[in-house]
């Protein structure tokens, strides 16, 4: 893409692909069955007359605005609009409970606010509600004071436009990090950082081209999709708004997307039904695709190690992959040159299958506190199991007790204060404050290591090193992510802080427990609970954890387990709104079970190996 050069602002980045490409599609959106086209000199305009409204009615440079909404393409717009007019755009996931969405208000300060429907402006109490300059609800008509989309965005553009005065040094955005802990620190990015951020992202991702396609479907209120967007932008995709998660993958069809982004749990669904369409199959159709992806697997094999496939292995494999499995890629739209996952471990066998039927998921890591994305596995560099190698403007280096440290530009200086200055859980306690060593690295929290190549592989974090009664330091993370390669996990969480051995709560893949115990002529239980009960089940998870535990010390192998007749949810505060494990929550809310799973086992064998060695830390202790 030759002639395009990544400007200083937000606002000016939007202002250059509309001069650009002012007739070429910027977003497609739907509106009841039928797709909508929105070009680029389109979306400008009706941003700066958003912007312009906004001001008029008397927002200026510098105020914030909480966005309060699902994701669809009038957030996109909103956003674009704040960014144009100077404001700082705070995300508010529309999931959130009511105590949490009145404590970022308030925080942030918030002038302004945006909601998706009437009723959540209502949701909010009389005396916040009276503090806003400016409210609106992106439903087409506005109630009682709160300004509709139509009056907004159909209303007269300014004849002075706000972006010029747009700095790169402005705030643009403030990001609520979704804690683990329940204590969320909110995190302050300037423009500058966010351009700087989309062209890391351009030349580690080179295969997005103008005229391509993405699908925006992750939640507005947290950087990955919004950066997705720019980056879209700056290569002159466009950008498809499913509004549906459950429809991601029709979208897609339509859609045709080059590259797309989600949480491993998206693409382990996708492996998952495509997997179950080829167990119902029968005869010479499913010794076909059987051949197919056994050739898929070879040649994966082949790319891995770097070595070249031989002539029969390559005839065969162009043969089979025309016939069977590029029909796989078809349904997800048949032109993904790469898929892109994070916030948790995707499990090997999702990565391996779909390196079979020939697309890559590539594994990247991100931190709340850095606006660039930290490291990422690439097209042409990568190994499963890693988050492959720090992107541009990251140097990344691991601390003698394994944690790792970033320094760059696009970290952050420290927390944001807020209205209040303190911990939201504890309003008595300081909030926390960003650590970093002497020579200006952050400290992650995150433990990791490199290997011989420079892949970078996540081990834990350094807050939830579990130690045993009888000293052992193990990283949870990682005894899960090994456990949680099998099928029949959904989620696998390591208990064991002052115990004598390892614990495990399990929730189990329904569908996938299904039809092991089917293979295995074993009634099928009508229901969780019955399952959770079932000795047959209770067999096939016990040959389960010990296959995958040979790569673990024995003093990291579960030992006992409880199966639970619901998932971890985030509705229960279990789970961040991005999927990451909240512990604490989780063992004060189950505790009475936990202690329950190693009550039913009083002869637990104790934790084997060698004595620890101890950290530096400790030593420094």
């Amino acid at each position: 893409m030759t002639g395009f050069q990544l400007p200083s602002t937000i606002s000016e980045l939007l202002d250059r692909r509309a001069a650009m490409s002012p007739d070429a599609v910027a977003c497609r959106h739907l509106d009841g069955e039928a797709w909508v086209d929105t070009t680029w000199r389109e979306l400008r305009d009706e941003t700066a007359r958003v912007a312009g409204y906004w001001r008029r009615h008397g927002l200026r440079r510098g105020d914030r605005i909480a966005i309060l909404a699902p994701t669809c393409r009038a957030w996109y717009v909103c956003e674009l609009a704040g960014l144009r007019l100077g404001l700082v755009i705070v995300g508010i996931d529309h999931h959130q409970k009511p105590a949490r969405i009145a404590s970022i208000l308030d925080e942030s300060g918030a002038t302004a606010l945006v909601v998706g429907e009437i009723g959540q402006w209502w949701d909010i109490d009389a005396e916040r509600r009276a503090r806003f300059t400016l409210a609106m609800t992106m439903e087409d008509v506005g109630h009682d004071g709160v300004a509709g989309w139509q009056q907004v965005s159909r209303a007269e553009r300014p004849p002075a436009d706000e972006a010029a005065r747009v700095a790169p040094d402005d705030s643009a955005t403030l990001i609520y990090t979704s804690s683990t802990t329940g204590a969320a620190k909110a995190v302050e990015f300037t423009h500058a950082q966010l351009i700087q951020a989309c062209g890391a992202i351009i030349r580690t991702y080179p295969q997005l081209n103008e005229g391509d396609a993405m699908v925006c479907w992750l939640p507005l209120a947290h950087m990955v999709q919004r950066m997705t967007n720019l980056f879209g932008m700056a290569r002159g995709a466009t950008t498809w708004f499913a509004d549906d998660p459950r429809k991601v993958v029709a979208t897609m069809a339509v859609a045709r997307p080059s590259i797309i982004c989600g949480v491993p749990r998206f693409y382990e669904k996708i492996a998952e039904k495509i997997g179950h369409r080829i167990e119902e199959m029968k005869g010479p159709r499913r010794r076909l695709v059987d051949a197919a992806l056994e050739t898929g697997r070879r040649m994966a094999q082949h790319r891995v190690h770097g070595q070249r496939p031989s002539i029969f292995l390559r005839m065969a494999h162009a043969t089979l992959d025309r016939l069977v499995l590029s029909r796989f890629r078809e349904a997800l739209g048949g032109r993904l040159e790469v898929m892109v996952t994070g916030t948790a471990p995707a499990p090997a066998w999702v990565l391996e299958f779909f390196d079979q039927i020939g697309l890559l998921l590539l594994e990247v890591y991100g931190l709340s506190e850095n606006a660039v994305p930290m490291s990422s596995n690439r097209a042409d560099a990568y190994r499963f199991g890693s988050v492959g190698m720090p992107l541009p403007y990251n140097e990344i280096r691991i601390a003698p007790d394994g944690e790792i440290l970033v320094r760059g530009p696009g970290v952050l200086d420290g927390y944001f204060e807020g209205a209040n200055g303190h911990d939201d859980a504890d309003p008595t306690r300081p909030r926390d404050q960003a650590r970093f060593t002497d020579d200006g690295y952050l400290c992650t929290g995150d433990l990791g290591r490199y290997d011989e190549d420079g892949f970078l592989y996540l081990t834990g974090r350094k807050s939830e090193i579990i130690k045993t009664s009888t000293g052992r330091r193990i990283s949870p993370a990682r005894v899960e992510a090994i456990y949680g390669r099998s099928r029949l996990f959904d989620q696998v969480m390591v208990v064991g802080n002052g115990r004598k051995c390892l614990a495990a709560l399990l929730a189990l893949n329904q569908q996938a427990v299904e039809r092991e115990l089917m293979k295995s002529g074993h009634r099928i239980p009508g229901d969780p609970a019955a399952m959770a009960q079932s000795k047959d089940v209770a067999a096939i998870v016990h040959d389960e954890l010990k296959r995958h535990e040979t790569e673990l010390a024995d003093y990291e192998r579960v030992i006992a387990y409880h199966l639970l007749e619901q998932p971890l949810s985030v509705e229960d505060g279990d789970l961040t709104p991005t999927l990451k494990l909240r512990r604490s929550r989780v063992e004060a809310r189950l505790g009475d079970l936990i202690d329950a799973v190693y009550e039913r086992e009083p002869d637990l064998p104790v934790a084997k190996g060698p004595e620890p060695e101890p950290t530096l830390a400790e030593v420094a202790a």
